[in-house]
């Protein structure tokens, strides 16, 4: 193994682990919001809980729906970071920023409910950040991509698929199914092949992102 092999072997590790890396990270922020999505109905359940008990008048439909809306603000943000939506971790962040300052100001915190969101807003900026690193190795690793695609420097003849043991042939993925924007197409001089090509390129290194993304990247290299 000659030295550029061996740099180009290690660059790839190291790709791989920092995308790893980030991908647990943001993987705990959604763990953090969708606990904090259940833990709101248990404690607004037991405050009802607790005034039944002691003979208060608990019935306040307002407040239930209050809560309603909450959990699926916070359920919406979940699915969002799920997503690798920067922007939903973030306004899910400022939610939980100023719950504290409410809880804080209004003394509607024990110390054990402050600790826990505490940590949560914690566990959000270190998603936040691993989703920031996400998007950046992801765009980048996105770039080289196509530009070897554009350059010629890789075989269209080769292919990633799998091979049917029967019949010696390439299956059939979903890459086949790509559909280029006319946009794409257009910037490949009308061939519709290439740019499937190049779509399939893109998506086969990014299977979890959607073919629209994947399209609007090609775009945007062939277009820098």
């Amino acid at each position: 193994m000659d030295s550029a092999t061996k740099q180009e072997k290690l660059a790839d590790l190291d790709y791989l682990i920092a995308v790893e890396t980030a991908r647990k990270r943001i993987k705990n922020a959604v763990l953090v919001t969708v606990l904090t999505g259940v833990a709101i109905p248990i404690a607004w359940l037991v405050g009802q809980l607790v005034a039944n008990i002691a003979g208060y008048d608990s019935a306040r439909s307002g407040a239930g729906f209050y809560w309603i809306l909450e959990v699926l603000f916070i359920f919406g943000m979940g699915y969002g970071i799920s997503r690798y939506s920067l922007l939903c971790s973030r306004l899910m962040f400022g939610y939980l920023s100023v719950s504290v300052l409410h809880g804080l100001f209004t003394g509607g915190f024990t110390s054990y409910g402050l600790y826990c969101k505490i940590g949560a807003l914690y566990f959000l900026w270190i998603g936040i950040d691993a989703m920031q690193t996400y998007q950046l190795l992801t765009r980048k690793e996105c770039s080289l991509a196509v530009d070897k695609a554009v350059n010629g420097d890789l075989d269209r003849s080769q292919t990633d698929r799998p091979v049917d043991e029967d019949t010696l042939q390439p299956r059939s993925t979903t890459t086949e199914l790509l559909n280029p924007t006319p946009e794409l197409i257009s910037l490949c001089g009308g061939d519709r092949s290439q740019a499937q090509w190049l779509l399939s390129k893109v998506k086969s290194k990014h299977p979890d992102r959607s073919v629209e993304w994947c399209n609007q990247q090609v775009v945007d290299r062939l277009t820098t």
